[in-house]
């Protein structure tokens, strides 16, 4: 068995195994038939077929930390597969591992993630996603979100409060020894 032979065979039976409508390798309605005969397998008949692949990744991804959230954007790929790209999963990790934060439909190309703390590293990527599946990350963005004003200012606030009980207290603690001491000589 050549393999010209064996490579046509597969194709054959690809074209047949294939959900054609799912995927669009065929348009709907085009019937394809095999003809096993003489040991060959040949499509009687014709029809349009394009090969859909998932699409490169998405390129250009960026994140600005703000003080409440990161702003993430980013560019679409250079090849969709052939097919137009229908979303894209936006990941994020802190740790050890990065898990699907949202999924945002094309064409939209950034998303304000606002479920982040203060002083705290994130590292981002995004996939494209087409009829034939999610493509490649994209490449990978760290960034770390700074720490509120508002909240720096509330810690300083939190002292000075807490200094003020201290004097109030050592206060109250002097005036409770002088009329202690003045009780005694009496």
């Amino acid at each position: 068995m050549s393999p010209f032979f064996l490579l046509r065979t597969m194709l054959a039976v690809s074209m047949i195994i294939l959900p054609f409508n799912t995927f669009g390798v065929v348009p709907s309605g085009s019937t394809v038939i095999v003809d096993w005969s003489e040991g060959s397998a040949e499509a009687i008949g014709s029809a349009a077929v394009s090969l859909i692949g998932p699409p490169f990744a998405p390129q250009n991804l960026a994140a600005m930390p703000v003080e409440s959230h990161v702003a993430l954007s980013w560019s679409s790929p250079a090849s969709d597969g052939g097919s137009q790209v229908l979303s894209y999963n936006l990941y994020r990790g802190s740790g050890l591992t990065s898990s699907l934060l949202v999924t945002v439909s094309a064409p939209e190309n950034r998303f304000n993630d606002t479920e982040v703390s203060g002083g705290i590293s994130y590292r981002y990527y995004v996939t494209a996603v087409n009829v034939a599946g999610e493509g490649p990350p994209s490449e990978t963005v760290s960034v770390i979100v700074p720490r509120s004003a508002s909240g720096q200012a509330g810690a300083g606030m939190i002292l000075i409060g807490i200094l003020v009980l201290m004097v109030i207290g050592i206060a109250t603690r002097i005036a409770l020894v002088l009329i202690a001491s003045k009780e005694l000589k009496k």
